[in-house]
């Protein structure tokens, strides 16, 4: 899971950590529901670009704007490409029932 928050200076600072699902599960923490269960990954395929691209956009807009002061949509592109390209294999689209509703790379 990634983080994004500003320190005391106002500089973007990000703070990668993992959850650990099993020990969630069995601390009855907040992450697992029921629902869970429905929850599969499924490997990523050049047919989920524009999704994932929608996914990541949405998530990090807001970020980038507060960092950077503006979400340019080009540079953000030629970032994602990037990006996608070092990661596909271990790249997942999160479906919850079968429809697509995320994405996890680790």
């Amino acid at each position: 899971m990634r983080e994004f928050f500003d320190d005391e200076n106002a500089h973007c600072i990000v703070k990668d950590y993992e959850i650990n699902v099993n020990e969630s599960i069995n601390n009855n923490s907040a992450i697992y529901e029921p629902m869970i269960e429905h929850i599969t990954l499924r490997k990523y395929t050049n047919n989920d670009y524009n999704f994932v691209y929608q996914v990541k956009k949405n998530a990090y807009k807001k970020y980038v704007e507060e960092c950077w002061g503006t979400w340019i949509e080009e540079d953000q592109q030629k970032y994602f490409k990037n990006f996608i390209n070092q990661v596909r294999e271990n790249a997942y689209v999160i479906q919850y029932d079968n429809k697509d509703i995320g994405f996890y790379n680790g």
